[in-house]
């Protein structure tokens, strides 16, 4: 049964549906990431949340750095030059399609399962 007859026969609520559906948008096996690795991750608990912090590597050399307040917004990026930013946001707007809200956070969370950091 499709997701879509899931919603119509009852199966599935339309916000279920909606998380089904973006994460079957999501990349799992990304076609040059293997260059790409988060290291030395950080975490500060507060009153609100989790903090954290990690370095992105490229080919082994440090190109930046990935911070989220924990205070349920998105993550900031922190490059090494504006040339190595293009480069980054670049590779993955390539892929993942537009339609995926967040691209970079989504990237970063898969490089640090995929790493085993997360």
């Amino acid at each position: 049964m499709t997701i879509q007859e899931r919603v119509l026969t009852g199966d599935l609520s339309f916000d279920q549906y909606y998380a089904e559906y973006a994460k079957s948008l999501i990349p799992t096996d990304i076609e040059g990431a293997s260059h790409y690795r988060v290291k030395a991750l950080k975490l500060f608990e507060h009153s609100r949340g989790v903090a954290w912090k990690a370095s992105i590597y490229y080919n082994n050399k440090k190109i930046g750095q990935v911070d989220n307040d924990g205070n349920g917004g998105c993550n900031f990026y922190t490059f090494n030059t504006p040339e190595i930013r293009h480069a980054y946001e670049s590779f993955v707007r390539s892929n993942y399609p537009e339609t995926v809200y967040d691209r970079d956070d989504h990237f970063i969370e898969y490089l640090m399962e995929r790493d085993g950091v997360a």
